[in-house]
């Protein structure tokens, strides 16, 4: 079975936990795939190794477009930006090409584009105030009696 993973925010915040997961997954067979924005530089290897996480593949959001060439990737500030849609899109994209069966990520703007993979949306504690602001909207969205 596949697995995906996103960095920022998952594995580089509960390092332990994802540590054990992803080391248990890769010993029976599984494929890990570690799906981030980020290119892969000696930092983010370093980010990796220092969390523990195993895993048997990587995709780079950027870097798959810059090879790609159809769109074009800015950097900002050591950051890579690009056409907002065509960035969310990508990692469902992704995981829908190479079967992956659920994928575990802090950021709820890609979850609509999910379909046929379990998209998980763990809460990142630096990200409190967004939190906090989905907690106050859910109760508006709960059905009425009719």
């Amino acid at each position: 079975m596949k697995f995906g993973f996103d960095i920022h925010g998952v594995v580089d915040t509960h390092c332990d936990v994802y540590a054990a997961i992803t080391s248990a997954l890769v010993s029976a067979g599984h494929e890990v795939h570690v799906i981030t924005g980020a290119v892969m530089s000696p930092e983010l290897d370093a980010t990796l190794k220092k969390a523990g996480v195993r895993y048997t593949h990587f995709f780079s959001i950027a870097q798959y477009h810059m090879d790609k060439g159809e769109h074009e990737v800015q950097w900002v500030d050591g950051d890579p930006w690009m056409d907002e849609e065509i960035w969310n899109r990508t990692k469902a994209e992704y995981c829908r090409t190479e079967g992956i069966r659920l994928i575990i990520d802090d950021s709820p703007v890609y979850g609509k584009y999910f379909e046929d993979t379990i998209y998980l949306l763990q809460k990142d504690p630096r990200r409190s105030a967004f939190w906090d602001t989905l907690a106050e909207l859910l109760p508006r969205f709960r059905a009425r009696p009719q």
